[in-house]
């Protein structure tokens, strides 16, 4: 039963706490409930099943003789299994919200009556993340991925019922997990959300919620692994009537026989204030020599093509944050100019 494990959660943390199950990234789950008056016991596996999840149920005892006993299981009221030392039963648990009683009555040698009864009640968490930080271009239709120190939030929402009612969030008792360690501070009654900022290094973060009814009826966990990732820098061909022509990237080898190409450099993944570049620095250099960009957009700077000279040129831009380390990234191309055959 959650209720039970999680109370030795309770004093270390200060909350009684639950679980949540994920939609799109983790699995759905349900809470079982454990009946033992210490002589035999009722044990579940796995602790909290998934939806439509095999369930076994074994029956344990110190004291009484479970293999000479005949022993009969019911599941909601219709009988199931019966039959000297049937001490496992198995059965599907429910949709999420959908209750399951099992009933099981055993007779021992001596000939005395012991009935124990549990329920497996499916809960279903679905969680979201968001980098909340990272910075992506406009028109950009993909997700912004973190990288190193940017600040993700996670979200739960939860389909739990208790009684054939739908629990609210708010109403749910949470207990959040980062890398298998507890977070005390973000976990508690109606704490539906995690916020946090990710690891200096490029590593997953594996995120547990625990989501619990407050009489501990019902129950839900779900996990999802968080890929922090390197940011991205891609250069772009700024034209005079279009803009930035985010359609395709600059190639990795261009011909610019005359004339000047303007180009953008777009930061992708950083952490960056408000949607906006601030806080990144942008260094172009040109055959490893630093050259300015536009000084109204240093992310920006125009070649042009040298009159009557040839050659091969390679321009780099690089990104960087002014804080974080390693929120450092490059983007090259190889410029060759002049008359071409």
């Amino acid at each position: 039963m959650l209720g039970h494990k999680m109370s030795a959660l309770k004093n270390t943390i200060a909350i009684v706490i639950a679980l949540f199950a994920l939609g799109a990234g983790s699995s759905a789950i349900t809470h079982a409930q454990l009946a033992d008056d210490g002589r035999v016991s009722i044990r579940i596996s796995p602790d909290m099943p998934s939806p439509l999840e095999k369930v076994t149920v074994t029956l344990v005892s110190n004291s009484v003789d479970l293999d000479r006993a005949v022993i009969s299981w019911s599941l909601n009221g219709k009988k199931a299994l019966s039959g000297t030392g049937e001490k496992i039963f198995s059965f599907l648990a429910g949709n999420a919200g959908e209750s399951k009683r099992v009933n099981v009555t055993v007779k021992t040698p001596s000939g005395e009556i012991i009935t124990k009864s549990t329920a497996v009640s499916p809960g279903e968490i679905s969680l979201f993340w968001e980098a909340i930080d990272s910075y992506v271009p406009p028109f950009y239709k993909g997700k912004a991925l973190p990288s190193s120190e940017t600040n993700i939030r996670v979200v739960a929402l939860p389909n739990i019922k208790n009684g054939g009612v739908l629990v609210k969030p708010e109403n749910l008792i949470y207990m959040w997990k980062r890398n298998n360690n507890v977070i005390p501070g973000s976990s508690g009654y109606g704490k539906n959300t995690f916020v946090f900022k990710a690891g200096f290094q490029f590593a997953n973060e594996k995120i547990d919620v625990f989501a619990e009814t407050i009489d501990g009826a019902v129950a839900a966990h779900s996990q999802t692994i968080i890929t922090v990732g390197e940011p991205v820098v891609r250069l772009y061909e700024n034209r005079p009537l279009e803009g930035v022509y985010y359609e395709r990237t600059i190639p990795e080898r261009i011909v610019l026989d005359t004339g000047e190409i303007a180009t953008v450099a777009e930061p992708y993944f950083f952490s960056a204030a408000g949607g906006t570049k601030k806080g990144l620095i942008f260094t172009w250099l040109l055959n490893e020599k630093e050259v300015p960009g536009m000084e109204t957009d240093p992310g920006s700077v125009i070649l042009r093509a040298p009159n009557g000279v040839e050659g091969v040129a390679e321009l780099v831009s690089v990104v960087r944050h002014q804080k974080k380390v390693l929120q450092e990234k490059e983007a090259r191309v190889l410029i060759k100019f002049g008359k071409t055959q």
